[in-house]
Order: C-alpha cells, then sequence, then structure tokens
C-alpha cells in the first residue's frame, strides 16, 4: 500500500505540466454526462405519439436517468476508492457510449428506457472525474478544475435545451444519441491518453452490495407511486401497496446500513446538522433545476389545446431556451472564481438566492412566453452557481478523512431531487393547467426552503480559503 501511495504522488507530475489539459478533459467528460440527462427533456412532449406510449410513461424515460444516477453515484465513487478512479471512470464512460448505442438501436420504448439507464448510470462519470481532479491536479489548480467541473452538471442539463431542438429538426432521436454517442467515445479517447494515473484505493473495501439493492429497490418504491399516482388512483390498493413497501424497505435499508463498516450512504453522516442542512437544500436545489427544465420545455411544446401550451415544436422551444443556457454557460466560470473568493457559504447562498428569483414567480405566470424565458433564465444562472459551490460546501463542512463519503451522500440528495421533480410531473402533467401550475408551485416552495436552510446554516463554515481540496475527497 505504501508503495502505491508513494507511486501516486509521483504521477500526478504528469498532470502538472498540463493542468489546463486534464481541466478540459474532465470538465468535457462532465458536459457529456450532464448533456444524457437532459437532451430528451425537449422531446416529452411529443414522444407519447411517436412510441405509442402515455404522457407518464415517458416521463420515465427522464426519471430513468436520474434514479440509475441516485444508485451509481454512491456506488461508483466506492468502487473508484477501490480500484482507481480514472479505471472507473473510463468503465463509467463505456457504459454511457453503450447506452446511447442501445437508444439508436430500433425497438420501441422498452429498449429506450435500458439505454436510457445506462446513459443515468453514467452520469457518476462527474463525481467521479471531480475526484479525479483532486488526485492529479496540482494544489493550486484543484479549486478551479473542481468547481468548474462541477458546473459543466447544470451547463449541460441548459445546452442540451435547445440542442435538442436542432437535432431532433435534423434528424430526430437518431440525431440526438448519435451525439451522445460521439460525444460519449471522444471523452473516452481523451480519458485514455490524455488523464495521468492516480493511486488506487484501498482493493481491501468491500462494496455494499446488498445496501446497493436495497437503495434501487426503495428508490424505485418510492418514485413509483409518485409518478404513475393519478394513473393509478391516489386511494388505490397499487398506490398505497406500493408506498408502504417503500417505508418497509426503506426501514430495511438504514438497519443494514448503519451496520456496515463501508455502507453505499453513510447514514451516520447524514445525521450531523450541517450535512443534513446541505443535504435537503441540495434536494430541493435538484427539484427546483428540473422543475424549470421539464415545465418550461412542456409548456413551450404542449398544443394550445391543453389550455397552457404554446404549441411550439422541439427547435423553436430549443432556441427560447438558448439564453438561460448561454447565461448558465458565462456564469458557472464567475462562480467558480466566486466560491473561491468569498466562500462556498457565501456562493451557495447567491446561487439559491437567485434561484428563488427565477423560480417564484413561475408559480404565479406560468404561462407567459415572457415570463418562460426571463424566469427560466434566471433559475439557470442560479442553479450554475448553487451547483459551483455545494462539492466546496461539503468539503468545507466534513471532516478530511470522511469527505468521500459526504460528497457521495450529497450528489445522492441531489439526484433524489431531479428524481422526485420528473416523477411529479408524470403525475400532474395529465391535469392540463392546474397540474403545471401545481408543479411550478412545487419548484418555487422547494427553493424558497432551499434558501432557508442555506441560511440556516453556520456561519463559520465556508470561509475563503479554510477548504483543503484533497485526493478524492471531491465525490459529489
Amino acid at each position: 500500500m505504501t508503495s502505491r501511495l508513494s507511486t501516486a504522488r509521483a504521477e500526478p507530475r504528469d498532470a502538472a505540466a498540463r493542468p489546463v489539459v486534464t481541466v478540459w478533459v474532465l470538465g468535457f467528460t462532465c458536459l457529456v454526462a450532464s448533456l444524457g440527462q437532459s437532451l430528451v427533456v425537449p422531446l416529452l412532449p411529443v414522444l407519447p405519439e411517436r412510441l405509442g406510449v402515455s404522457a407518464g410513461a415517458v416521463t420515465w424515460l427522464v426519471t430513468i436517468t436520474v434514479l440509475a444516477a441516485a444508485v451509481a453515484n454512491p456506488l461508483l465513487g466506492r468502487l473508484g476508492d477501490q480500484f482507481g478512479l480514472r479505471r472507473v471512470l473510463l468503465v463509467t464512460v463505456g457504459a454511457y457510449v453503450a447506452g446511447s448505442v442501445i437508444c439508436l438501436v430500433p425497438g420501441g420504448f422498452v429498449v429506450l428506457l435500458v439505454g436510457r439507464g445506462l446513459q443515468g448510470a453514467a452520469s457518476a462519470a462527474i463525481p467521479l472525474s471531480i475526484s479525479l481532479m483532486g488526485a492529479v491536479l496540482p494544489r493550486r489548480e484543484r479549486a478551479n478544475g473542481i468547481a468548474s467541473a462541477s458546473a459543466m452538471m447544470g451547463v449541460g442539463g441548459a445546452v442540451g435545451l435547445p440542442l435538442t431542438g436542432i437535432l431532433n429538426a435534423w434528424g430526430g432521436l437518431t440525431a440526438v444519441f448519435l451525439v451522445t454517442a460521439v460525444g460519449g467515445l471522444l471523452a473516452l479517447v481523451a480519458i485514455r491518453l490524455l488523464v495521468p494515473v492516480p493511486a488506487a484505493g484501498d482493493s481491501g473495501t468491500p462494496v455494499d452490495l446488498v445496501g446497493s439493492l436495497l437503495l434501487v429497490g426503495l428508490l424505485v418504491l418510492l418514485l413509483l407511486p409518485l409518478s404513475r399516482g393519478t394513473a393509478w388512483g391516489w386511494a388505490s390498493p397499487a398506490t398505497i401497496g406500493t408506498a408502504l413497501a417503500g417505508l418497509v424497505v426503506a426501514v430495511a435499508f438504514a438497519r443494514v446500513e448503519l451496520r456496515r463498516r463501508h455502507p453505499v450512504v453513510d447514514l451516520r453522516l447524514a445525521a450531523t446538522r450541517a450535512a443534513l442542512l446541505i443535504n435537503v437544500a441540495s434536494v430541493l436545489v435538484g427539484m427546483t433545476l428540473f422543475v424549470n427544465f421539464l415545465g418550461s420545455m412542456q409548456m413551450l411544446q404542449a398544443p394550445r389545446e391543453t389550455g397552457y401550451g404554446l404549441g411550439m415544436d422541439t427547435l423553436t422551444a430549443g432556441l427560447w431556451m438558448l439564453p438561460g443556457g448561454m447565461l448558465m454557460a458565462l456564469a458557472s466560470p464567475v462562480a467558480a472564481r466566486l466560491t473561491m473568493r468569498v466562500g462556498s457559504r457565501a456562493c451557495l447562498l447567491v446561487g439559491v438566492a437567485v434561484l428563488v428569483a427565477g423560480a417564484v414567480p413561475r408559480a404565479v405566470a406560468p404561462d407567459s412566453l415572457t415570463m418562460i424565458v426571463v424566469s427560466s433564465a434566471v433559475a439557470s444562472v442560479g442553479t450554475a452557481i448553487a451547483y459551483c459551490a455545494l462539492p466546496a460546501m461539503v468539503l468545507d463542512s466534513t471532516p478530511a478523512h470522511r469527505s468521500a463519503a459526504a460528497n457521495g451522500l450529497n450528489a445522492l440528495a441531489r439526484s433524489a431531487g431531479t428524481a422526485v421533480a420528473s416523477a411529479t410531473l408524470g403525475a400532474l402533467v395529465g391535469l392540463g393547467t392546474a397540474g403545471m401550475v401545481g408543479f411550478f408551485v412545487v419548484g418555487a416552495a422547494a427553493s424558497v426552503l432551499a434558501l432557508v436552510l442555506v441560511l440556516s446554516l453556520p456561519r463559520g463554515l465556508g470561509r475563503p480559503g479554510e477548504a483543503a481540496v484533497v485526493p478524492g475527497a471531491a465525490m459529489s
């Protein structure tokens, strides 16, 4: 083990000579992974007719990705610690390419769902890339690189919306998944050739397979009644029974994880005040982000006969979302510098406050084109700032020896928030105007509550210059 660590300290010199290349390659990997989650969002209103399924069922093309991400983030993070970050990252990006190719195969809704699940699991490439930066970059480059890569989660989501409109007009779903396949392949080659190898982790650390399986069951059983409750009936035996089964699995999951020495989710760490506030706020930020993305595209593209839709085609709707994507891309590097200058807590507070300013007006006038474009752009900027600050906030509030587990838990929180938002749209989309208004009210309430929680964080946390980014610490 000692020789392995000494080798790790020698190898990053390769990255020190080319830190910009390492940051660009891993940042591009994060961008490609986040595109995989957002590219299908603008197509949700038109896919039911193309695939011959209901509108509620189609939302599972998004829900399956965030569900798979929620499980894959902590599990693949543990595998990265065990078998080497770059090695597991290569496997993860390879799964992303495989998922994209499966989505290109004609086979209907089920085949598409399988491919989307693989793409969702491969979103773990984002935390793995961030951790890899922490392991191989020179100390002076780590904070900026990690913050910039974290921001790619939001940038990819925002840019994916207008990009899908262009791709759909050009070649439909085939063009969309061809781009993700090519992007994933480019990232795979670039990582293999240009990113140095850090030390492998402790191969003696066991992987919590039982906890991982229980986590899958827990998320499915809790999200399924939320997304299908309208179709099944909220008081039906199927809805109530599935929800109760989810609670039973939740209890079993908690009992198993508390007994594990190396759990897939460290519940004891989650019980600390700072961790609890940050992670619940992360759930709410993730919810608001997807309410913004999903709700905006749904309203722009839904037929006018629905009472709330503006009847645009995918290309036109994507172009109206372009300002938000551009502002998000511009805000991300600014947010990275802001985090280093004023500290993670102050930056997170600014980001969530801007998010509130974008989300609350949508609950008041959701069907105005001006409101959709302006509020969506403001919310995108807030998300970019918050997503830059969150990994640093986790590091600032966690002991160094527990930072990887803390960031894995935070990644799960954000994925859970986006999954809940996606499932909520599936529940409300069939209720017409009232359902869409209710969806934006949920987003507004989530953003306000997130602001309250961030304000409740201890003022001593997240001061500039306090956090030390260490190898493997940024598993977010």
